[in-house]
């Protein structure tokens, strides 16, 4: 991406920082049908945790070692079925 996603992040923890009135912000990226490579080059540019909303998608892209540098967020709706494969697989599960 040449620095795109960088860029990118530049520009929204700039917006968020104003609209927070210069609180500590956290990017949560939601990684989503994403690839490793492009998930790296995010937390490589400073984004705090990942969010993905498909269970084997998240075990596929964590065994590769996107995730690694960040916490990670199950993020949706999680079916009842797969909870026993997501529990401590990720470090927050946020689903109603």
């Amino acid at each position: 991406m040449n620095g795109k996603v960088a860029e990118n992040l530049k520009r929204i923890k700039e917006r968020a920082l104003i609209a927070s009135n210069g609180r500590e912000v956290h990017i949560l990226a939601a990684s989503k049908q994403k690839g490793s490579a492009l998930i790296r080059e995010a937390i490589d540019a400073g984004v705090w945790a990942c969010g993905e909303n498909r269970v084997q998608e998240l075990l596929q892209k964590k065994q590769e070692g996107a995730y690694e540098g960040a916490r990670l967020h199950f993020i949706g709706n999680l079916q009842s079925n797969k909870v026993k494969d997501i529990v401590g697989e990720c470090d927050l599960i946020e689903s109603v």
